[in-house]
């Protein structure tokens, strides 16, 4: 909805950009809130029904916010959108955290993951905005919530070729010591290297969300762009580059580790930040002109304004796909014989939420002080000092390279049903990975 909610809010109710910013962080807050709160109700009621039941609640409340036009209906209906979005996303990252056994091979699905991912955010903006075009405020929410129910219908269907040998049987291939393991808790993995990580985890939302709410009035502004689906174009193309950059995101954490990755993409954030903000008039009065970049021509302004939105794009995709997989190799050595899965899950979500529900807080009360390029510039390098922090002082427990030639491993047969596997090393410490199906 950025590319035409300001507009709208501020036709239909009178709406300020700081207003608009409560509006955009209300459901990233409650999406927070909920995520600590509902983390491990979440786990133990089982990942596919809490994704049917988020589904199902965040088609209704996007009804309920299409057809608002006040904005205490904006907000509560943002408030019942971000709890939905927590079970939606909960259930999303622990089904994948529990799938998938060692860093690199979850990186890589995690990849692909955010690649699809990024084709919606490709098509969401522009289709939000020719679809507010063609039918109104409602028509955007109403199309969204018809999606949310067919995937609810199609998440319900009976999985085919599922696995119907008795359970007796099963256990034949078992090691006779396996057996289940206890949930880790959110005090279990609290330490200095996953925290590090939730932070990154929280910067790359807050950058958007710090601007993306204004962008619309900034393109109207500097190139004369009306706000709908030419908006929605332009705000999709952080999509694009990310999506075809995230593929080549796994290959780089293989070679160099996952924190340098993140490190780097939060440092192209910052520059791409400063140098976007730059473009606005407002620049002018923040630096005393020394970053005004008035006076250019309407095409390189064009151009400058695209590159920007590709190199966000670029920075995205190596900042944010690595973490989560960073994330779970931290607590995988922190915490040994249990599951931490969830947690981990639960830590990545609630940091990503939180990290969503400042920026338009704090991107609205920047910009009412010095404009858009106060929401840019100052976000921007807030991200360069985190990005020299993690190149300076990385956390200690480093991901281990399952694939080097200087690793002798021998692993036991998977667990079936926690599909467990213990990698003995030769050259080092005895290590556990593992891995729990849904």
């Amino acid at each position: 909805m950025s590319p035409f909610f300001q507009h709208y809010a501020s036709e239909c109710c009178g709406a300020s950009p700081s207003t608009v910013g409560i509006i955009f962080a209300a459901l990233p807050f409650t999406s927070f809130v909920a995520t600590v709160l509902l983390g491990n109700s979440i786990t133990k009621v089982g990942p596919r029904p809490t994704l049917m039941g988020g589904l199902l609640l965040l088609a209704g409340s996007s009804l309920g916010f299409g057809l608002s036009a006040s904005v205490v209906w904006f907000l509560v209906w943002r408030v019942i959108q971000g709890v939905s979005s927590a079970l939606v996303y909960v259930s999303i990252s622990t089904t994948m955290a529990q799938t998938f056994s060692d860093q690199q091979e979850f990186t890589y699905v995690n990849g692909l993951q955010e690649v699809l991912g990024n084709l919606g955010f490709v098509v969401a903006p522009a289709l939000g905005g020719i679809l507010y075009d063609w039918g109104g405020f409602f028509a955007p929410f109403g199309v969204s919530a018809v999606g949310h129910v067919v995937f609810v219908a199609l998440t319900a269907m009976p999985k085919c070729g599922s696995n119907t040998q008795p359970a007796d049987q099963q256990n034949k291939l078992l090691d006779s010591d396996a057996g289940p393991l206890a949930a880790a808790s959110l005090r279990d993995i609290w330490s200095k290297p996953v925290m590090q990580m939730a932070v990154a985890a929280a910067i790359l939302p807050a950058l958007f969300g710090f601007f993306e709410p204004l962008a619309a009035i900034h393109f109207t502004t500097v190139l004369g762009l009306p706000p709908g689906s030419g908006s929605g174009l332009l705000l999709a193309a952080p999509a694009v580059s990310s999506t075809l950059c995230t593929v080549a995101v796994p290959m780089l954490v293989k070679r160099h580790g996952g924190v340098p990755i993140i490190a780097c993409g939060l440092a192209i954030l910052g520059i791409v930040c400063v140098i976007f903000g730059s473009t606005d008039p407002s620049a002018a009065a923040v630096s005393g002109g020394l970053m005004s970049m008035q006076g250019m021509s309407t095409t390189s302004m064009w151009g400058l304004q695209i590159a920007c939105m590709l190199f966000l794009g670029l920075g995205s995709a190596l900042a944010w796909t690595p973490v989560l997989p960073q994330m779970l190799a931290n607590t995988a050595e922190l915490v040994e014989e249990s599951d931490t899965a969830g947690a981990a899950a639960t830590v990545f979500n609630a940091a990503a939420a939180l990290g969503e529900a400042l920026g338009p807080v704090c991107g609205g009360l920047l910009s009412s002080i010095w404009g858009f390029a106060g929401a840019t510039v100052i976000p921007g390098l807030f991200a360069l000092g985190y990005a020299l922090t993690l190149f300076t002082n990385r956390p200690p427990l480093q991901a281990i390279q399952m694939d080097s030639p200087n690793l002798e491993q021998q692993c036991s047969i998977p667990h079936p049903q926690q599909k467990q596997r213990i990698c003995l090393n030769t050259d080092r410490e005895t290590t556990l990975q593992r891995l729990v199906s849904p």
